[in-house]
């Protein structure tokens, strides 16, 4: 009995065995404290880094929701830089995620990181860098609040759409001690964060009878409310379904940034652009179609009506349809 069942076993081993050893390995030394008022930055060594699709950093701050960054390659290791914490923000908690080209993932333990004064009240702990300035892309949690509180929204430019949990947010949530959840945040400025551009008006100005600003941008945030792929009915987590336009991907909601004339044009993207959504918008409504960025697949529609820029619609793509609700965030 035990020859029959001691080959099986080698087999399995060895044909599970390449597939872990793909896996990237994450190197950390955990950061102990955090200068208040300065961008912190986040680094890690990933290998091997030729199979790192995405990695981030995901953080708390003073509510239970979690945030991320990316991290993006400087020479030997990966780095993600995140907003800076205000001085009432006594610490918080981070770890570090990465996804690899076969969308596997691996994370770090939940470290928790003191906001101080300066680096020296940390004595001989590890101490993150600190910028004096940055711009910060930053992906949260649905229905959340634009920033994680105890977090200052200077030098927060840009947010891109994110899936639910995994690295980049491409897989859904379930990861322990948290996940990303699927909607965008956009706070100000000019950026492109891997492919989501949010661009802004200058600032400046006051609104018009319509509720429209000429001189200062209009910034919106949509929220997938309800959605289904299926005839069944209702998912449990919903999203616009684009894996047509690229694999394994879905969207929460993403943002949408008004140019003077009222109309957009956006790239919501994980690690890759994938979905474009372009069309107008004013306080009381929004049209929009969507297409997969690299040309292709399904066209889709998206519209919402309302007042003040609060407005709640439906949107259709491929498979996946359902209903939205819209904010001005700005």
């Amino acid at each position: 009995m035990e020859n029959s069942v001691l080959p099986g076993l080698v087999s399995l081993l060895i044909l599970v065995g390449p597939a872990f050893a793909q896996m990237p390995s994450i190197v950390h030394q955990p950061v102990a404290c955090v200068t208040a008022e300065k961008f912190p930055r986040f680094e890690a060594r990933l290998a091997p880094p030729e199979q790192v699709a995405a990695a981030r950093v995901v953080f708390q701050g003073q509510t239970t929701d979690w945030y991320s960054v990316a991290m993006k390659p400087e020479g030997p290791l990966f780095a993600g830089v995140l907003p800076k914490p205000k001085k009432d923000l006594k610490s918080f908690r981070y770890y570090i995620e990465v996804m690899d080209k076969a969308m596997g993932t691996n994370r770090t333990a939940e470290y928790t990181a003191a906001v101080v004064d300066s680096a020296s009240a940390c004595k001989d702990r590890v101490v993150a860098g600190a910028l004096g300035s940055a711009s910060v892309i930053l992906q949260g949690p649905a229905g959340a609040a634009a920033l994680p509180a105890g977090f200052a929204s200077s030098g927060v430019v840009a947010g891109s759409a994110a899936g639910s949990g995994s690295a980049a947010g491409v897989s859904a949530a379930g990861a322990a001690g948290g996940g990303v959840g699927a909607t965008a945040l956009v706070i100000g400025g000019v950026a492109v964060a891997g492919g989501a551009a949010a661009v802004a008006a200058s600032a400046g100005g006051g609104e018009d009878s319509s509720g429209s600003n000429s001189n200062q941008s209009i910034r919106l945030d949509v929220t997938i409310a309800t959605s289904s792929t299926t005839a069944t009915g209702p998912i449990t987590t919903p999203f616009i379904d684009v894996s047509v336009c690229r694999p394994g991907t879905t969207f929460g909601g993403g943002p949408i940034t008004l140019r003077s004339d009222g109309s957009f044009d956006e790239t919501w993207s994980v690690s890759t652009p994938a979905l474009r959504v372009a069309g107008r918008a004013d306080a009381n409504g929004l049209q929009a179609t969507l297409n997969c960025v690299s040309g292709g697949g399904p066209t889709g529609s998206m519209s919402a009506a309302g007042s003040g820029y609060s407005l709640s619609g439906s949107f259709s793509f491929g498979s996946s349809q359902g209903t939205i609700t819209v904010r001005r965030v700005q």
